[in-house]
């Protein structure tokens, strides 16, 4: 039989400016194998030990609010005429889960972004009444309906977002990476396939790590040091933090330069081991073995740093940055998600000839995980550059389409033949260069990995730890596929 529990609950809000806006509510609700907790054994009405605490002060009166939980309808939490959603597993009948809630409110993500389309409209019953409460038989009355809220349809394959989520654990369990993060996307429409990061958390108890030994941690931790925590394992890197790519980036530098008829697919360079820019050497990641003289798809296959010091500098900087902004590297890309980071970009008055040269690969700029597959799918999509997106329409209560956000293109970054070509280069990056692991056979797949230092937590130096990452796109019979790893 399904039960209704009607708890009442204090809260306690600093003062009537601050609205309390998250609530730790911890439900546990009994099993048929009862709960030796409450000493309670089966469905005796499926009391359940609910506690409630508010983090943020305890000054302040005391606040009723009635909570009534329907527990036939576990998605469901209704308080007064407000909607509380959560997310519920179904592999059990009920679980004990601990939940951050906020009152009506997408707390993050797209439960946020969407929060308005979510949360539908609270239903209203308005009468006149004398002063000691009582309906007047005189006055009139009305009554407002309320209207459920819509549904979001996403953009995100279950499937490959499940081979995404394995293949993450997997690295980060070969290479021992404190995380990895992952975005597939569609090159022509700018869906997100796919979009995960390790360590995961479970969405039913977003504040109890999966480790063990993190839960150890964290248990050790004072109140304020829980709150950082929380904030960074709840973060989306892929969406709102920015990393120096390496050499993922010079598929941009590689573009830019084809686009400008500073190279192409005929030329020739020679790597001696290093390069002198502004009385600076700038050295090849194989100084001691230098490539030698190699044509451009060899020396984007190689990765050698010199080629694209070359080819940066005879871009020119003013151009370059030109072009930062066409690609969407200068601003944010509008995808449907809370938080957006942005680039940083050395000023163009002040960045100099050698800041200009190894941001041609891919140092000396960071850049957020979004803005590079977006502007590297590209390629696959003719040179035009799309807007991502997370979601693509809305439904109502009874399965209808009430709205279609449609797929927009932003620009075209470069022409259809450079395009082509830097889909080419990938190719032969991965048919014969150092992206051999990225072969599938039976398609054609274009890679480019990625290696750098990471950036102290003082913003002055470099650590000897590094991100490194892949960039991929393949060309498939029916639409084409990018992809973007990256192991810290």
């Amino acid at each position: 039989q399904p039960h209704t529990l009607y708890v009442i609950l204090g809260i306690t809000p600093v003062t009537e400016r601050i609205q309390v806006t998250e609530i730790k509510l911890a439900l546990l609700a009994l099993l048929d194998t009862g709960c030796s907790q409450c000493n309670l054994t089966g469905y005796e009405s499926l009391t359940t030990a609910l506690t409630l605490v508010i983090e943020e002060d305890t000054r302040a009166a005391e606040h009723i609010i009635s909570l009534t939980i329907l527990l036939d309808n576990p998605e469901t939490i209704l308080l007064g005429n407000s909607v509380w959603r959560i997310r519920v597993e179904w592999s059990v009948l009920v679980l004990s889960n601990l939940f951050y809630l906020t009152v009506n409110q997408g707390r993050s993500g797209l439960e946020l972004q969407y929060n308005t389309y979510l949360s539908g409209i609270a239903g209203r019953w308005v009468n006149y009444t004398d002063t000691g409460g009582n309906r007047l038989s005189y006055g009139e009355e009305r009554y407002y309906q309320a209207e459920d809220g819509y549904s979001i349809v996403t953009t995100i394959d279950q499937v490959i977002q499940h081979y995404t989520e394995k293949a993450i654990a997997q690295v980060q369990e070969s290479t021992s990476s404190e995380r990895v993060m992952a975005i597939v996307m569609n090159p022509k429409t700018g869906e997100i396939l796919a979009m995960a990061q390790t360590p995961e958390f479970d969405l039913n108890d977003p504040t109890t790590p999966l480790d063990e030994e993190e839960q150890k941690k964290l248990e050790s931790m004072s109140d304020s040091e829980k709150v950082t925590y929380w904030n960074q394992m709840w973060r989306n890197f892929l969406i709102s933090d920015a990393y120096e790519p390496g050499s993922t980036f010079k598929l941009l530098t590689t573009a830019i330069a084809l686009e400008e008829g500073v190279t192409d697919l005929d030329s020739t360079y020679t790597c001696t081991g290093s390069i002198e820019v502004a009385g600076q050497t700038i050295h090849c990641w194989r100084s001691e073995n230098p490539h030698g003289t190699q044509t451009l798809k060899q020396a984007v296959g190689n990765s050698c740093n010199p080629v694209f010091v070359q080819l940066a500098t005879e871009i020119g900087i003013e151009k370059f940055y030109d072009y930062m902004a066409t690609f969407g590297i200068t601003g944010k890309t509008g995808i449907d998600f809370p938080g957006e980071g942005t680039a940083i970009l050395q000023d163009e008055d002040s960045a100099g000839p050698v800041g200009l040269a190894t941001i041609g690969f891919g140092q000396g700029v960071a850049v957020t995980p979004i803005q590079l597959i977006t502007a590297v799918s590209a390629f696959g999509n003719d040179g035009k550059l799309m807007q991502p997106r997370l979601v693509k329409e809305l439904r109502d209560s009874d399965g209808n389409t009430v709205e279609t956000f449609d797929e927009k293109v932003v620009r075209q970054v470069v022409s259809k033949e450079t395009a082509d070509e830097l889909c080419d280069i990938m190719q032969y990056v991965v048919d014969e260069g150092g992206g051999g692991t990225a072969k599938v056979e039976g398609y054609k797949v274009g890679a480019k990995t990625g290696t750098a230092n990471k950036v102290n937590d003082e913003g002055t130096g470099y650590l000897e730890d590094t991100y490194s990452s892949c960039m991929s796109l393949a060309r498939l019979a029916y639409t084409p596929v990018s992809g973007l790893v990256i192991a810290d």
